[in-house]
């Protein structure tokens, strides 16, 4: 079977971040993904690294819940693979002013039980977000909004506080809609464990720590998916996943060994395929511990990192080094003239004596399973060693460690960070002061206010240059120690059809189900 795989070119990505800014420059349409003589039937498995935490699209931190609430629920707005904003449960917009959103929804939407959806789901949903004692971490992101109104049952009115560049296609298409009948009947802790949505899958049974199943929803407003059944097997060994893959055990991997990519591609009943992702792999250090909280301990482990080798050695060239949070994927925002911390010993203990640790210090690192995160925690550990920095590694379940994160349970955690297609996402809220997803209390008033400024400004220039402010000084203070910006790396069965190959804001082709089916 001829593999149709091909990487998006540069070009196209600065299309794409440019369009997403709200300032399109000419750029060749892609071309279609015809469909030829699809089927309906059948089941497809995926297999998952790590456990799903919830499936309340209020709640979701990690990427694999958000894989599955995806299929069961949807967004206002959905981002094609040239990451636009396309009509979801609203099926057009206006915005007669920078701050008010007209939403005109979808009629006839059904939830998976059969009540139609309207727009004071979307009140529901959006509201319980910003509700400070929900403890939503996804509230950072709705702050802007100051107002919801119900004009009718499908006319929708969001006010702002003040502009924001990135509300319709980050804000608005992150968040799947929750009913509000049924949570409010069975509670917003139960929804968690049994939801339901207007999306392509309905729930059926989620087994911690073994698989989630979902079946087709005949009434999706989009048409029935074509296939029967997705079930999400947690198989947190990869080589074990890549054999399941290959025996037919499972169909689609989440997460490829980048040492096994070149043999997958080459076997013709796999599809292989990769590209950047809009995704970067950092160190957080919990910034109350107190040899941590000095600016000159990060710099010096930032240094004595060597983060080619790691490239090189553990991910196959499948990546490259960080610099900052914000992707070369995102061309207009990235910039590489910020202090960059090359592989330098010598330095590290220089710096490590100017901080007061000429001996260097004992640390613990997390991260949780997954054979490629593990050995290179397991390099960096040696290269700390290099330089006094003893470490112990510990390698947690993937729900434990993120409870450990926002605890502040721990010395430093390796995770990542997906779906930056706009800088404000990759920045706001993980640097502003007290945002959600600001793991170890990082907090700089130039930082904060640079951060607000950002959001509200329309012009593309200015923020471009806001942008590269702050990767200047979080590339000077390192409130996370920046390690390598990743692939997407993916492989499934041949026989399977329909997924589309282009960067998303996370997972890649698995996004999408709904088109998915199997050739005879």
């Amino acid at each position: 079977m001829k593999k149709r795989m091909s990487l998006i070119p540069l070009a196209l990505l600065l299309a794409m971040s440019l369009i997403a800014t709200g300032c399109p420059p000419p750029v060749e349409p892609l071309e279609p993904v015809e469909l030829v003589d699809p089927r309906y039937g059948g089941e497809i498995i995926v297999g998952f690294p790590a456990d799903i935490k919830t499936l309340d699209p209020r709640l979701i931190v990690d990427v694999y819940s958000a894989l599955v609430a995806t299929q069961i629920g949807d967004p206002l707005v959905r981002l094609n693979e040239r990451l636009e904003p396309i009509p979801a449960l609203a099926e057009s917009w206006y915005t007669p002013d920078p701050t008010t959103y007209i939403f005109n929804l979808r009629r006839g939407v059904k939830f998976h039980d059969g009540v139609e959806f309207t727009a004071a789901d979307v009140k529901f949903t959006f509201e319980t977000i910003l509700d400070p004692d929900f403890g939503s971490p996804n509230r950072v992101h709705f702050l802007p909004v100051k107002e919801i109104e119900i004009i009718d049952d499908y006319t929708l009115k969001i006010t702002l506080s003040e502009p924001m560049a990135p509300f319709l296609f980050q804000v608005m298409s992150m968040m799947e809609i929750v009913p509000k009948h049924y949570v409010e009947e069975i509670g917003a802790e139960d929804f968690a464990f049994a939801p339901i949505g207007t999306g392509p899958f309905k729930f059926v049974e989620w087994v911690p720590g073994d698989y989630v199943k979902l079946e087709a929803f005949e009434e999706h407003w989009r048409g029935r998916p074509y296939l029967d059944r997705v079930v999400f097997r947690v198989i947190p060994e990869a080589t074990v996943r890549i054999m399941e893959l290959e025996v037919g055990g499972i169909d689609y991997s989440v997460g490829v060994p980048p040492e096994e990519f070149a043999r997958l591609e080459a076997d013709p009943d796999i599809i292989a395929g990769k590209f950047p992702a809009t995704a970067y792999a950092f160190l957080v250090p919990n910034l109350k511990h107190p040899i941590l909280a000095n600016k000159l301990v990060r710099q010096a482990i930032s240094y004595a990192i060597d983060r080619e080798t790691i490239i090189e050695t553990i991910l196959a060239g499948m990546a490259s080094p960080a610099t900052g949070p914000i992707p070369p994927t995102l061309v207009w925002a990235y910039t590489d003239d910020v202090r960059h911390y090359p592989y330098d010993p010598d330095k590290a203990k220089q710096l490590l004596a100017e901080a007061g640790y000429p001996d260097g210090f004992e640390i613990s690192i997390m991260r949780g399973p997954g054979e490629v995160g593990v050995l290179t925690v397991t390099a960096i550990k040696e290269q700390l060693a290099k330089v006094g920095i003893e470490v112990e590694l510990e390698i947690l379940e993937f729900g434990v460690l993120l409870d450990r994160l926002f605890a502040f349970e721990y010395d430093i955690i390796h995770i990542g960070w997906t779906g930056v297609v706009d800088p404000d996402y990759g920045m706001y809220p993980l640097f502003k002061t007290d945002a959600g997803y600001n793991f170890n209390a990082y907090s700089n008033p130039e930082v904060d206010r640079l951060l607000e400024e950002g959001r509200m400004t329309i012009d593309l220039d200015t923020r471009r240059a806001i942008y590269h402010r702050l990767q200047e000084i979080l590339a000077e203070e390192l409130p996370h120690i920046f390690l390598t910006y990743p692939y997407t790396l993916f492989a499934y069965r041949s026989e399977l059809e329909g997924f589309i190959h282009a960067p998303r804001r996370f997972g890649g082709p698995l996004n999408d189900l709904w088109r998915v089916w199997w050739r005879e």
